[in-house]
């Protein structure tokens, strides 16, 4: 992980943010913090992601045990007047630094950002952008390393993605693959070897897939 990634222009509300989350993550054993971002390429998309954001927000408003953490562009909430008060949207962040404390991240599939949760030791529930390029390939590599799971971002229901984030919060099952996975990276955290790793067996999985 290379101090590049940390050296980004923060908003300026992401301290306090972050201060609040974690006093009450400190004072409440039961609060779970999701983050999310799409990555900054996604201006094409804004229609689609607006449209999912709505459902998301209504998931996370009913879960006063979730605190979420949005990295995105404000100009696309820019109709929306009344975010929920256990959501927080900020411009740019710290993702290591998010990262860190997070239960969850919710992820356009882009392998840095793979890479770092991995690092982190995050489960990852995955909604591509795309339906060409690696985004649904690292979707389906996520699932079948049982890292996380996916969903379709312009399809997925309000109730389908309350489901998905409620079963990767509530079972160990994503942490502990996630341990495992990344026990086998930590000699050679390399791009290079992070891919040859993600993508082991990968073959067989589109083999079982289409027999």
């Amino acid at each position: 992980l290379t101090k590049r990634r940390r050296e980004v222009d923060l908003d300026s509300r992401y301290g306090d943010v972050v201060e609040h989350v974690l006093s009450l993550k400190k004072d409440d054993t039961e609060l779970k913090v999701i983050y999310c971002s799409f990555g900054s390429r996604y201006d094409a998309n804004q229609e689609l992601l607006s449209n999912f954001f709505h459902r998301l927000f209504k998931v996370v408003s009913t879960h006063k045990n979730y605190q979420m953490i949005v990295s995105m562009n404000m100009k696309l909430f820019s109709e929306d007047k009344d975010i929920p008060s256990n959501i927080f949207i900020l411009n740019r962040v710290d993702q290591l630094a998010i990262l860190s404390i997070s239960d969850l991240f919710i992820t356009h599939g882009g392998l840095n950002s793979i890479k770092e949760s991995i690092h982190f030791g995050i489960p990852m529930l995955v909604y591509p952008l795309e339906t060409f390029g690696d985004q649904p390939g690292n979707a389906a590599r996520i699932r079948f390393h049982k890292l996380g799971l996916s969903g379709d971002i312009k399809h997925d229901s309000y109730h389908l993605i309350e489901i998905k984030i409620d079963e990767i919060i509530r079972s160990s099952k994503f942490r502990k693959n996630i341990a495992i996975f990344n026990h086998k990276l930590q000699e050679k955290y390399t791009t290079s070897n992070f891919i040859n790793k993600f993508e082991e067996a990968s073959s067989t999985y589109f083999q079982k897939l289409f027999s």
